[in-house]
């Protein structure tokens, strides 16, 4: 039995440890491992007589005399007992594991029955399942660490004088999600990572932006105008047409065909003078449709089709004269 292979198994694991009386220890020795790559010059001590006539599960000692407390709330007859454990607690941070609803809905229950105003909590699957590692360290981090990045973000923007910082934060956020979004294109994605095809497309069309040596920061405004516009693109795919994403990487994109193209790129009848990246878009369109079953979309009009048709209406065929 694994942890790895869905919320059966871990079912099954809890229980399995539970009926052997182990799902503390190994639970404690989990978090000690976590908490210590977090802080590794903190030490976290299992079954701690933290107060008088009774003992913590779990408590992190950091040197400036700042402690963390964790409780683990595996019965709901014993969460009364656990409550005032941590309740009497010390520690400057105090916090909850509760046995995920799945394995057992009364003891959550119980839980925020008896305390509606609840310690911060993590559920059990968030501590064991490797899976939810990097969930873990954030929440932790933004628990127990004061300057966490979140937590003085908090601070800053709950302020009176927050709101105005609101949408300098939120343009950065915005540089951080591209950033990170474009580094997928690079990094194996895990088995549970879901993304929209929609996601897909638009984050394959900016890797080949990407690879013009293009910052990632200054391409997030077209990352969401992709997506705005993406059936435009597979539209225009599947009716056979070439297709070309022109941008100039400020406000200006355009979904052109190679007549498009050619009119104002090449016989600038706009007059235009800017500067355009020109991406190809058929081929990455017909890949990714057929790595999820789809066929590809031929290419069905060509440049000469286009004038040959504006050639008819410029020049309409002469009389003949009997």
């Amino acid at each position: 039995m694994t942890l790895e292979d869905g919320n059966t198994d871990f079912i099954g694991y809890v229980n399995n440890l539970k009926r052997l009386k182990r799902l503390h220890g190994e639970v404690e020795k989990r978090l000690s491992v976590l908490l210590a790559h977090l802080y590794p010059n903190a030490p976290a001590i299992s079954e701690v007589s933290g107060i008088l006539g009774g003992r913590n599960d779990l408590i992190q000692f950091f040197f400036s005399g700042r402690k963390v407390v964790f409780e683990l709330f595996f019965s709901p007859s014993q969460v009364s007992q656990d409550l005032r454990l941590l309740e009497q607690s010390q520690a400057e941070v105090k916090i909850a594991v509760l046995l995920d609803r799945e394995i057992n809905s009364k003891l959550a229950a119980e839980y925020f029955r008896k305390k509606p105003d609840s310690f911060p909590f993590l559920w059990l699957s968030e501590v064991l399942l490797p899976s939810h590692e990097s969930t873990s360290y954030a929440r932790l981090r933004e628990l127990i660490d004061e300057n966490a990045a979140i937590v003085r973000l908090r601070r800053v923007l709950e302020h009176p004088a927050g709101e105005q910082f609101e949408p300098i934060v939120r343009d950065l956020l915005r540089d951080f999600e591209t950033t990170i979004a474009l580094r997928t294109l690079d990094t194996p994605k895990p088995a549970n990572t879901k993304m929209t095809h929609r996601q897909v497309i638009s984050l394959i069309i900016l890797g080949q932006v990407k690879k013009l040596g293009i910052p990632p920061k200054t391409l997030h405004y077209l990352y969401g105008w992709l997506q705005s516009n993406l059936q435009e693109i597979l539209t225009s795919v599947e009716q056979g047409f070439k297709t070309y994403l022109v941008t100039d990487l400020g406000e200006k994109h355009y979904i052109w065909n190679d007549k498009d193209l050619a009119d104002i790129l090449i016989l600038n009848v706009e007059g235009q003078e800017s500067v355009h990246i020109v991406v190809f878009l058929n081929n990455i369109v017909n890949d990714f449709w057929g790595r999820i079953g789809y066929e590809a979309a031929p290419i069905l009009w060509h440049l000469f089709h286009f004038y040959a048709e504006d050639r008819v209406i410029v020049f309409p065929p002469a009389k003949q004269h009997v």
